[in-house]
């Protein structure tokens, strides 16, 4: 993990979301709610910000364990959606791959370590 003064507040948050995403996915009342865009976008939209959430905690060394995380989550998902009654989809592991991947992207290029860059510019001025 990257040296942060609130390193368990943005883990705590991370794990927060991992766990809302994880009850979204396979609460049963979720599945009637209709989205005004399609639900492959909100899959991509999830895992997206998770990558991003979490390449702003840890070093690029960790990136791809990551992304390899995310994905295993999603398909863990997708295969418990099953046991219960949703519709799996691999098309949402692909929108879920595309979102962990431009996450990447963006972590790695420009936007990895933001939260230590925020917390040195909230605590410096």
């Amino acid at each position: 993990m990257l040296p942060l003064r609130f390193g368990r507040t943005w883990l705590l948050i991370g794990w927060l979301g991992v766990f809302t995403a994880a009850a979204a996915s396979v609460a049963p009342g979720l599945a009637e709610i209709q989205l005004r865009f399609s639900d492959k976008i909100g899959h991509a939209l999830v895992y997206f910000l998770l990558m991003l959430w979490f390449a702003g905690i840890y070093r690029r060394q960790r990136y791809l364990l990551i992304a390899a995380g995310l994905f295993g989550l999603g398909v863990a998902l997708e295969v418990v959606q099953a046991q219960v009654g949703r519709d799996a989809s691999a098309l949402d592991m692909a929108a879920n791959l595309t979102g962990i991947g431009i996450g990447f992207g963006l972590a790695w290029h420009a936007l990895g370590g933001w939260c230590a860059k925020l917390e040195r510019w909230l605590l410096t001025e």
